[in-house]
């Protein structure tokens, strides 16, 4: 059986998988190795405040190709947005938290009925370590002590943490100064 390696559960961890599960035959294994923020969310989508919103209107954040109202759609099964006028609701810039909540259930909805096809996906609450070529595909080392030996590797690790300004006369200290806006990610 094939067995697909997701390094990142975050947006594009969570569509890979999503889109394996939508286009694929079975039988498949996918294991998504996921540390640090739930799935489907990672730090883009993880937050919890509701004014961080999404920086393109909802027109444009469908996680599907083929399907481009879909997000739109799914927004429209909300409680909050019910009443919203279609023309209005598809330029919103929603909340970031609720995108996190669209990828989620994209991620739950379509790995359900993937079973049926053969298609098993599991997630691991771990760290990539390593990634070593092996016979047949390649060895994740993981951070709680596991190996996975997989058919293929698929790496999802999203942005790095920005680095530091070298800027002369610059204080990375200053009260003002937010290296990094992801740090406190859940307010």
């Amino acid at each position: 059986m094939t067995h697909i390696g997701i390094i990142g559960g975050g947006f594009s961890g969570t569509a890979t998988a999503v889109n394996l599960c939508r286009l694929c035959r079975g039988p498949l294994k996918i294991t998504l190795v996921n540390r640090g923020f739930p799935l489907g969310r990672g730090i883009a989508y993880g937050t919890r405040n509701g004014n961080h919103l999404l920086n393109v209107a909802a027109r444009n954040m469908s996680a599907l190709a083929d399907q481009p109202s879909h997000f739109v759609e799914w927004l429209q099964t909300r409680s909050e947005y019910r009443d919203e006028p279609l023309p209005r609701l598809r330029e919103k810039f929603v909340p970031r938290r609720i995108y996190g909540d669209y990828l989620h259930g994209l991620l739950f909805s379509h790995t359900g009925s993937a079973a049926e096809k053969g298609i098993m996906v599991e997630s691991v609450a771990a760290e990539a370590m390593d990634v070593v070529p092996s016979a047949g595909g390649a060895q994740i080392a993981l951070s709680n002590g596991q190996t996975l030996d997989v058919t293929r590797v698929i790496l999802a690790t999203g942005n790095p943490a920005p680095s530091d300004l070298n800027i002369k006369g610059f204080d990375p200290a200053h009260p003002r100064c937010f290296a990094n806006p992801w740090t406190d990610w859940e307010s």
